[in-house]
């Protein structure tokens, strides 16, 4: 994953995107069970295949593993790639209210004033419970398994998460929409896993190209739960006559390798130790800032003039200013001539 798409304004980040428990509640039920929905654990793996217009494999396809937590408008997604690389890790997850976007120990160095801070991780909170993902790795995982809280199985506009109309990378909610046509849809409480969608620039009864598709391959039921293991999404290049038949340029194939119903409590806000670099986009106080959590909407109305916020971190080194500078020479000066006359008197 790059930061750059993420945070184009940081200082000294390297390209690059954990679940912890949460303090157990005395009613000893699980996470999710006081909204009335079960709590799903996942692990898959996403590849990520990109083809030429005579439709071969242009480049090598690449793996992701993921762990997901999921109890309704709820959820939290550990992406993983390559770990040699900052960034190798990314949590995305929703509390119900907020998307956050975060990326462990990145290690960064940000001037402040005449000092440099360390900052040790990389964070984004957005409003709602959809934004535009840095990648298309997550936006193929969210419309697996975390969407069915956002968007039904009635064809209509949806938000285009998978960038499918190729915009410069969003910060925020998402402004653009395509058209999404369902397929026939046996969803039950305890389903998991997207329906075959095909994805329009525009609305499929007035015409419009094909921008993509998903296509669920295999499923799987256990322990209650019915989980689509197995789906494929393909994006095609934009049709250029009514006759044409798209061509694919792209697929996220998304593999289940195991799921169960989860027993440990789960935090669906990722918790972090240490200074955090955090783009804030929910209004009216949206900005930057460096803190050692998300702060809450009390905390940003009462420091939005204060953008760092070293809270329970050491620190920075500060420089003598120069008025303070004059007042200790003025002080130690006629201590040491004092010092100095009673030493040759003695």
């Amino acid at each position: 994953m790059n930061v750059n798409q993420l945070y184009p304004h940081r200082c000294n980040i390297l390209a690059g995107f954990v679940c912890v428990a949460l303090i157990q509640l005395i009613t000893c039920l699980p996470v999710g069970a006081e909204e009335g929905a079960p709590t799903l654990h996942l692990e898959g793996t996403v590849i990520t295949k990109d083809f030429n217009m005579d439709g071969n494999l242009s480049d090598e396809p690449t793996p992701h593993t993921f762990t997901a937590s999921v109890s309704g408008f709820r959820w939290t997604v550990l992406l993983t790639g390559n770990t040699n690389l900052v960034g190798g890790r990314t949590i995305i997850s929703c509390d119900g209210t907020n998307v956050y976007a975060f990326i462990p120990e990145t290690d960064g160095r940000y001037m402040i004033g005449n000092s440099l801070v360390p900052v040790t991780h990389e964070g984004a909170v957005y409003p709602g419970r959809v934004a535009q993902f840095p990648h298309g790795i997550m936006g193929a995982v969210w419309w697996g398994y975390c969407s069915s809280s956002v968007i039904g199985t009635t064809n209509g506009f949806v938000p285009d998460v998978l960038n499918l109309l190729i915009r410069l990378p969003e910060r925020g909610p998402i402004s653009g929409k395509v058209f999404a046509k369902f397929g026939a849809s046996s969803r039950l409480s305890r389903y998991f896993g997207p329906v075959q969608t095909t994805f329009y620039s525009t609305n499929s009864e007035t015409g419009g190209d094909v921008l993509a598709a998903i296509d669920p391959v295999a499923s799987c039921e256990r322990e209650g739960f019915t989980v689509e293991t197995n789906y494929i999404i393909t994006r095609y290049y934009p049709n250029r006559s009514p006759d044409s038949k798209p061509h694919p340029f792209g697929q996220w194939v998304v593999m289940i390798n195991t799921f169960y119903p989860e027993t440990n409590y789960v935090s669906f806000t990722p918790k972090f130790i240490g200074l955090a670099h955090i783009r804030d986009f929910r209004q009216p106080y949206s900005g930057e800032y460096l803190a050692d959590h998300w702060l809450t909407e009390g905390e940003r109305s009462s420091t939005q003039k204060t953008p760092v916020l070293p809270l329970t971190v050491s620190d920075p080194p500060k420089y003598i200013g120069l008025k303070k500078l004059v007042l200790l020479v003025l002080i130690i000066f006629p201590l040491a001539i004092i010092g100095l006359l009673q030493i040759r008197r003695s």
